[in-house]
């Protein structure tokens, strides 16, 4: 069956403000290079994978902190600070709890990379990735879902194993890069998405009359 794949689209706010890195660092007083978790806390989603990760890119760019925004599973959150607490690098994460979108825009801004360590193999379209390709950041993610895998690299942004030290490398090189994401690859709005769906219905229905 010939299918037709309608991407997801971001608020408009995500395409024009301008840049908000440094009202991020000032608000939250970090000076050093971010890398950032955006996403609900839950086992799945895989930050016990980025804590473990963090701890070995420290030892190459010590001048970073993880900062982890959102909420979730408490227990689970309480065993990830555990961990980094084992490994020594408890102070270098900043976990925030719930932001709000201002917020988010602006943390996007101040991050270096942004990460996603999804563990989840049904994980198929977060609205990040095109959130954050819409601010111009580079983004890593995971391979154990596939519908991910594939949406990431056709926006242009990092695929990595589900492993700590591929995990590790892949933030490492992108620190080293100084990576800019190039804004040529399209972001729609919703209302371009309402769009083409209208389009693709109409297509549809006069097909059918």
């Amino acid at each position: 069956i010939e299918a037709i794949v309608v991407p997801h689209g971001v608020d408009e706010v995500y395409l024009k403000t301008p840049n908000m890195a440094e009202r991020f660092r000032e608000k939250y007083r970090i000076e050093e290079r971010i890398v950032s978790y955006i996403a609900r806390i839950h086992p799945t989603k895989g930050l016990d994978l980025l804590i473990k990760a963090f701890a070995e890119v420290v030892k190459h760019v010590p001048d970073t902190v993880l900062v982890v925004a959102g909420k979730g599973d408490e227990d689970y959150l309480r065993t990830c600070l555990r961990i980094a607490e084992k490994l020594g690098i408890r102070d270098r994460i900043k976990y925030l709890g719930y932001i709000s979108e201002e917020d988010k825009i602006a943390l996007i801004d101040a991050s270096e990379v942004v990460v996603l360590p999804t563990k989840h193999a049904g994980e198929s379209y977060p609205l990040l990735l095109d959130e954050v390709v819409s601010r111009g950041r580079p983004m890593i993610v995971t391979n154990v879902s596939k519908a991910l895998a594939s949406r990431a690299k056709e926006l242009g942004l990092i695929v990595t194993p589900l492993d700590v030290r591929s995990l590790t490398l892949s933030i490492v090189k992108t620190l080293h890069s100084n990576y800019t994401f190039y804004k040529s690859r399209k972001v729609y709005t919703w209302q371009e998405i309402a769009q083409k769906l209208l389009k693709i219905y109409n297509s549809v229905v006069s097909y059918m009359v």
